[in-house]
């Protein structure tokens, strides 16, 4: 089964989305992405999107992709009106995961939303992931904006560390027979 997901980076606002099928996961800021999305993946409290679900009424809330988040952010969804489905750490599934390798002990599997998302579609049966927008290079996002205001070289710093993480994760799904693709590679 074909998962795909979408990460916020830059090249996603340019990719071609016309030929997905399947479910798809949105990962943070590509909520925005005009592509229908099944699942809104966010590690975060609720408060760093608040620019996305701010001008949303209730009833938009209730039909918005169902959030995966972390288990300590539910009731904060979900007293925003969200649908809520927590994150894997708190099912024991996908307690195994969180032994994958690591290039950098302050990047754990679970720890980023890339990943636990991956992780996550994989546990639902996926075999190939495809993973639009996850440049992992330069600055800012797709849609929304950096609220952080972080320079290049902080930037440069969390992609050196989160690129290793995933090319190391992607080895090891595919010891397990997973195919994860970023695209454009």
């Amino acid at each position: 089964m074909i998962w795909t997901v979408l990460a916020p980076g830059p090249s996603l606002a340019e990719a071609d989305l016309s030929r997905i099928n399947g479910p798809t996961v949105g990962l943070n800021l590509a909520v925005l992405s005009p592509h229908r999305l099944d699942f809104w993946a966010c590690q975060d409290p609720p408060q760093k999107f608040e620019t996305v679900w701010g001008t949303m009424s209730k009833d938009q809330r209730i039909q918005a992709p169902v959030v995966w988040c972390m288990d300590r952010n539910t009731k904060a969804w979900n007293d925003l009106g969200f649908r809520v489905w927590p994150h894997p750490d708190a099912e024991p599934e996908f307690r195994s995961w969180a032994g994958l390798p690591v290039a950098n002990k302050s990047c754990n599997m679970l720890g980023l939303t890339i990943l636990a998302s991956i992780s996550r579609c994989i546990a639902h049966g996926a075999t190939q992931v495809n993973v639009y927008g996850c440049d992992m290079t330069g600055t800012g996002y797709a849609y929304g904006a950096d609220r952080r205001n972080r320079t290049l070289g902080s930037w440069n710093s969390r992609w050196v560390a989160e690129v290793g993480t995933f090319d190391n994760a992607v080895a090891e799904w595919a010891q397990r027979g997973v195919t994860v693709t970023r695209i454009p590679a």
